[in-house]
């Protein structure tokens, strides 16, 4: 009990430390919006390589761990924003335009990619096509083509084509997967000569499946880029174990949650270095601010003095920045995601549950809704006050779920992270299922959070990552 109460109570001091920096006004939804972050995806290969494609991956001998997946995004966003193109492996009825070329099946089994300068040709009715001369295709003998033969960037279409906010897989993808406590690409298996390979393509239905090392502990993270170029948008990040029970789902929903636990916290500890080390706060004025937000015993003080202690004897003797303060939170929020034990967050009683999956579900019920809006009226966000008034750019539903996490949860009080009832209701939530949402990623917040502050407390990968980042700058 004692132990309880001692972690809820340092729990509810660091992270309302971070709560007295004021929320900021709102901003257009872009993955960007928080500044560069000094742990984005990278999709880094070996040096001398390039992305493999998936169907050349090869199992290096020994013991690996085998994770496998798929990749989805928004069919119909991904088609219209130049990006990509339906593609389809039926024989007639194909259409996708990639911004003024034009690719048409005229009925006879031939593909043509107009403005690319490279022609795509299917045999026997085997059509298959996309906007930049790299088809998708099976590697079953009828088209084979891309970047080293890789099925390249493309939808598979299904029929009907995809609705309004559908996520379709995606081929061609380019996929690294980071070791999160060493901050390195993986190894995720070998070319056919035998040369280890750190990124490849997922293949033409979306789907990969790479070899990692038995040795890496705890969480990995997988990382999901376009083949060339980038767009914040459609970049893709997964936190799963690096011994996975399951096959890894990487799309809108389970990346936004993954994104939404390592933004938060990064945030918030970002908020806390910042006062401590950039405006100097002592620990008494800290305390003063937190037990004014929230009454949290006679152990707050003690435990204010620790954090700031050590905070100020592995950081001093530097002029700390902002930059310098968000790469700290960064890594040490890496490092705690690296040490995290998905399967053991769970809501409190009279809540039931385990917190990833329960946050996936409530981001997709959200993304559904928006785009049962956005399908009835493709404006409609436009023309809603909470949305309109921020400036926000909601161009598929996922970008209204994109706003909640940007929004809301980067800067929320210690003990709620509350998205305002008149912004759900615009995105289609009655006033019961409202409240009952915020209900849910509070309880949510709480358990990450005290996961989170156990680890900073106890574990030595943790805090010792925490001594060396201060100590670095």
């Amino acid at each position: 009990m004692a132990h309880s109460y001692l972690l809820r109570s340092l729990t509810i001091a660091v992270l309302a430390i971070a709560a007295c920096t004021p929320a900021p006004a709102a901003r257009p939804v872009a993955r960007a919006s928080h500044g560069p972050d000094p742990l984005a995806a990278t999709a880094s290969t070996a040096p001398g390589t390039s992305p493999l494609p998936a169907r050349k991956l090869r199992r290096p001998p020994g013991e690996l761990v085998t994770l496998a997946g798929s990749v989805a995004l928004d069919g119909v966003f991904l088609a219209s924003s130049g990006h990509g193109s339906l593609v389809s492996e039926h024989g007639a009825g194909i259409v996708a335009n990639n911004g003024g070329g034009v690719i048409s099946d005229n009925g006879a089994g031939v593909v043509a990619l107009a403005g690319s300068g490279r022609l795509v040709a299917g045999a026997a009715g085997n059509v298959i096509s996309n906007n930049a001369g790299n088809i998708l295709a099976e590697d079953d003998g009828n088209v084979v083509a891309g970047p080293l033969g890789a099925a390249a960037f493309g939808l598979l279409e299904a029929a009907p084509a995809p609705a309004t906010g559908e996520l379709s897989p995606v081929a061609g993808m380019r996929l690294t997967v980071r070791n999160l406590l060493t901050g390195l690409s993986l190894d995720l298996g070998v070319d056919p000569d035998g040369k280890p390979v750190q990124a490849v393509y997922s293949n033409a239905h979306g789907r990969f499946e790479v070899y990692l090392p038995t040795d890496v502990a705890g969480n990995v993270r997988v990382d999901v880029t376009l083949p060339e170029g980038s767009d914040p948008r459609l970049a893709l990040e997964l936190l799963t174990p690096g011994k996975p029970a399951n096959a890894a789902t990487v799309d809108e929903d389970t990346s936004l949650v993954s994104r939404l636990i390592r933004v938060t916290f990064t945030g918030k500890y970002t908020d806390l270095l910042s006062s401590v080390l950039i405006d100097h706060k002592s620990a008494e004025e800290i305390t003063t601010q937190v037990l004014h937000r929230e009454s949290t015993g006679g152990a707050t003080g003690q435990l204010i003095q620790l954090v700031v202690k050590e905070l100020t004897d592995h950081g001093a003797g530097k002029t700390w920045t902002p930059a310098m303060t968000a790469r700290v939170a960064a890594r040490v929020t890496e490092l705690m995601l690296a040490k995290l034990d998905l399967a053991k967050l769970v809501k409190r009683p009279p809540l039931t549950g385990q917190v990833v999956p329960a946050l996936v579900d409530e981001l997709r019920r959200a993304r559904r809704k928006a785009a049962e809006a956005m399908a009835r009226e493709p404006g409609y966000f436009k023309l809603r006050p909470p949305y309109s008034e921020a400036h926000v750019s909601i161009e598929k539903p996922s970008d209204v779920t994109e706003f909640f996490v940007d929004q809301y949860f980067t800067h929320f009080d210690a003990h709620q992270a509350t998205i305002p009832a008149a912004v759900l209701l615009e995105a289609g939530y009655t006033a019961e299922e409202a409240e009952a949402y915020n209900t849910d990623l509070g309880q949510c917040n709480d358990a990450i959070s005290e996961a989170f502050t156990l680890l900073l407390l106890s574990d030595d990968d943790v805090r010792q990552g925490l001594e060396s980042s201060l100590e670095a700058g």
